[in-house]
């Protein structure tokens, strides 16, 4: 069975090799799975990875790769613009959409809690003072303002600064996996979806659990399972990707990395021994 009862509710994902996730999330595996088809990336919640250097997807794109291209998805202005700016070079390839993923298409801009573009998304510095944030503190913004609020208790403790001073208000689009998929011709009879990866600031399983994963059919699935996502949540999800065919390993406590399993038994094929 994919999952695994423990008590009368509780279920966890079947485990499976970490170096089939490890290797599915580079570039070997799109090179392989995806030779001469078009294939796309569809990130939420790019924030500046591809800056930072540690986001796969950044390191997947740079590397010319006919028919491949990625969406960038983005809600908060300031970091949609840096990230403009720093994706021109890979434009022809790499869009990026200023919007944010939601369960559901709002027909109407939604209120968003950004952080104030005087924090450095890089190095958590504030404008010109000599107060730091944390590097993430630009992270966490969020449809829910407590989340966070609830990050402000490591800002004080770490920096002395009280984060919730440096909430702004805006109001951004809101669109479902889905429509994001179609806005950007990913899909059965467009591209293939190789890899989704949805780091939504606590609305993850939300937006999951609303999916209709039959119309994008993503090959790679990544999505963070940390803030503070009920454990009930977390296996509603697991139990809906096992029955869309994903197999689902929880390395650490961030992330939940899925391979829909004819990729996974195609995959398990290339590695070594």
């Amino acid at each position: 069975a994919m999952l695994k009862e423990i008590g009368n509710s509780t279920y966890i994902p079947r485990p499976f090799a970490a170096e089939m996730i490890k290797s599915a999330i580079q570039a070997r595996f799109c090179t392989h799975a995806f030779r001469n088809r078009r294939h796309a990336f569809l990130q939420v919640g790019a924030h500046l990875a591809w800056e930072n250097g540690n986001d796969p997807f950044a390191n997947m794109v740079r590397l010319p790769e006919p028919g491949r291209r990625a969406v960038l998805v983005e809600p908060q202005p300031a970091i949609a613009a840096k990230l403009r700016k720093f994706v021109e070079p890979y434009k022809s390839r790499v869009n990026v959409v200023e919007a944010a993923a939601c369960p559901k298409d709002s027909a109407e801009p939604l209120t968003f809690y950004a952080l104030s573009n005087t924090i450095n998304p890089k190095t958590g510095r504030i404008g010109n003072t000599h107060k730091h944030l944390p590097f993430w503190a630009s992270q966490v913004a969020s449809f829910d303002r407590s989340h966070i609020e609830r990050a402000n208790a490591w800002t004080m403790a770490m920096a002395g600064v009280n984060l919730t001073d440096y909430i702004e208000e805006v109001k951004v689009p809101c669109y479902s996996l889905e429509t994001l998929a179609r806005m950007n011709h990913i899909g059965p009879g467009a591209d293939d979806l190789a890899l989704l990866s949805v780091d939504a600031e606590g609305l993850d399983l939300s937006i999951l659990m609303a999916a209709n994963l039959g119309s994008i059919q993503p090959a790679v699935l990544v999505f963070e399972v940390k803030h503070r996502q009920s454990v009930s949540g977390k296996c509603d999800v697991y139990k809906k990707l096992a029955q869309a065919g994903y197999e689902c390993a929880c390395a650490h406590t961030e992330n939940a990395e899925c391979l829909r399993q004819d990729v996974a038994r195609m995959f398990s094929c290339m590695l070594p021994g």
